[in-house]
């Protein structure tokens, strides 16, 4: 009897590694699945906030290209006037170039960041 009694000991024991080592293989592949969405959602996020980084820059690139075909004219439309010795044009001119200057090329931008703190632009 007392081998009897010792071999059941030793499968209930080799039940409960078995069983332990089942359980410790199904955490693991759910943790790792869990690793691989997680980094799946990280590449995501990366990915939007870089086109995101594009947008906004392009969008600072073109305003402050339209700011200096503006001021360029101006530079232009100033040097006429001080020719033509016209003290109304020229100031006329000195304050769209103090406007034009002042003109930041993020005001245009709504919105950037939403609640969520999320990058988010809307022209």
């Amino acid at each position: 009897m007392l081998g009897s009694a010792n071999a059941l000991q030793t499968t209930n024991a080799l039940k409960g590694i078995m069983d332990a080592f089942l359980e410790y293989q199904n955490i693991k592949a759910t943790e790792e699945t869990k690793r691989t969405t997680i980094d799946k959602e990280k590449q995501e996020s990366i990915a939007k906030i870089n086109a995101q980084k594009e947008i906004l820059l392009e969008v600072v690139r073109t305003k402050h290209a339209e700011n200096m075909l503006v001021i360029d004219k101006y530079l232009e439309n100033l040097d006429k006037a001080i020719e033509l010795n016209n003290p109304q044009l020229v100031d006329q001119f000195l304050s769209g170039i103090s406007d034009t200057l002042k003109n930041n090329p993020l005001t245009s931008i709504k919105n950037i960041v939403d609640q969520s703190g999320q990058l988010k632009i809307t022209l």
